[in-house]
């Protein structure tokens, strides 16, 4: 008792110094006084690590905006015990400054010392003693609060990554920035994520890559070109949810349907599937014509739904694909109840010519790609050969009904795949009904998180056969 209570330091002179140890956490200040801070009895040990929740709540403090604080040791959803940590401020804390909190910690604290949840609350709750009575304090708030604006997958890769980080963390929503250390990883929960990856892909994942690379994206990278091959898979499921008539959307230029994952939150009611280009990424294999690019994924969601009344759609070119898709399967004597394109153009009616390298790699740096990753070649593939493709396709005459979105702003920057305006091409090929809507986003935007929900009530309208106009008798509706 003697040796763990009274402890011998030394002081300037080099002289020892006797103290005593009370248990209590306290801090000098500018002002030369001490700040008590509480006890430090709530000793706790975490992975291995015993931790002095008092040295946490310390460091929370240092922040100016911070005006109380307690942290405790909580069972996650996950199973893992995980430190959380209760805040008392005057501000909004948003998951923005949440995050930028947790980011000064990182800078402060080891990794595993910081909380992986923050809560906001009116005050500390106190019993007559003046200690902290945990029986009072509200739920954990496990919102997610990645220092990123969510961003969805964009490859079969890193949906499968997303997914076992979502699955071994216990929470709903991981976006492919999202550090796996800093929304609730540690360690021990690393060796289960490389089994589940493994056992989700096929393929090993080392240990000190999620470490290294610790988000989708970058753990993304690590892959083969052998495990962006997974992408080959035509069908992508977006909702497996709704009734029996599937809604089919083709994927935009680049060959793959990852930006329709989106509308799975949106649109949860409906059972939606995305085409991927099964050639996605590959020089050899590819499709000689829209025609045959039809044909094949005609075949697809016939293994899915033998039969119509099918519900076709697609953005950019995709929608191109979808009208062809359209075209075959009336000529099957099949129902097409709906045809949605999303801002899609013909080229052949244009003065257009194959964008150069250099227009290519300066679209990819601005959507966020870069060139030189493996998925960066794959895309440029697409980019390469895909628009070829619209040269040479000539769209005949449809005579069944088509609903057209039309992206109202002109685009931020040059797209040199994509033009404005021309649903008027489309009004002169459509013999049945034509309905236009306007949607208040540029052409690239359609499907980001700022539009997604705009773009998807349209589409939800659209798809549930709901009456979207003011006046029925018209063939032109506008919603903006």
């Amino acid at each position: 008792m003697t040796k763990e209570r009274f402890i011998e330091i030394y002081d300037q002179a080099n002289q020892p110094v006797r103290l005593y140890k009370s248990g209590d956490y306290a801090r000098y200040i500018p002002s030369g006084d001490i700040e008590y801070l509480g006890r430090a009895d709530d000793q706790v040990k975490l992975r291995g690590f015993r931790i002095e929740l008092g040295e946490i709540e310390a460091a929370i403090l240092d922040h100016p905006d911070i005006d109380a604080t307690v942290v405790v040791m909580d069972k996650g959803s996950s199973g893992e015990k995980e430190l959380a940590a209760y805040f008392c401020t005057s501000i909004v804390p948003t998951p923005e400054w949440i995050a930028q909190l947790r980011q000064a910690l990182f800078a402060r604290l080891p990794e595993f010392m910081v909380p992986v949840y923050f809560t906001p609350i009116d005050e500390i709750p106190l019993n007559i003693s003046g200690k902290l009575d945990r029986r009072r304090l509200p739920a954990i708030s496990r919102q997610q609060v990645g220092a990123h604006g969510y961003q969805p997958p964009r490859t079969r890769v890193e949906l499968a990554l997303i997914e076992a980080y979502q699955e071994v963390l216990g929470i709903k929503q991981v976006g492919i920035t999202d550090n796996f250390f800093q929304i609730g990883g540690h360690s021990l929960l690393a060796l289960r994520l490389a089994t589940i990856i493994e056992s989700k892909l096929g393929k090993p994942v080392e240990i000190v890559d999620i470490f290294r690379y610790s988000t989708p994206r970058e753990l993304a990278e690590t892959f083969t070109r052998d495990a962006l091959n997974l992408d080959k898979e035509t069908l992508l499921t977006i909702s497996e949810t709704g009734s029996d008539e599937a809604i089919f959307l083709v994927h935009p230029v680049f060959g793959l349907a990852y930006p329709y994952l989106a509308l799975s939150n949106c649109m949860q009611s409906e059972r939606i599937y995305g085409l991927n280009n099964p050639a996605f990424g590959h020089e050899q294999g590819r499709f000689a014509s829209i025609e045959q690019q039809a044909e094949n994924y005609v075949s697809e969601i016939q293994k899915v739904q033998p039969q119509g009344p099918y519900r076709l759609g697609g953005w950019s070119y995709g929608g191109i694909v979808a009208y062809e898709m359209a075209q075959i399967l009336r000529a099957q004597g099949q129902e097409v109840e709906r045809l949605v394109l999303i801002d899609s153009f013909f080229a052949s009616s244009q003065n257009w010519q194959q964008p150069d390298n250099l227009a290519l790699q300066s679209f990819m740096f601005k959507e966020g790609v870069d060139p030189k990753s493996a998925f960066g070649k794959a895309f440029s593939v697409e980019l390469r050969h895909t628009p070829a493709l619209l040269m040479n396709y000539q769209p005949s005459a449809y005579e069944g009904r088509v609903d057209y979105l039309q992206a109202s702003r002109k685009r931020d920057h040059d797209n040199p795949l994509i033009f404005d305006n021309l649903s008027n091409d489309w009004q002169r090929l459509v013999k049945g009904e034509f309905y236009l809507y306007h949607i208040d986003a540029t052409h690239d935007d359609l499907f980001k998180e700022d539009k997604i929900e705009q773009t998807a009530n349209v589409l939800r309208q659209i798809f549930s056969r709901q009456d979207v106009f003011s006046e029925t008798d018209t063939l032109m509706s506008e919603i903006e």
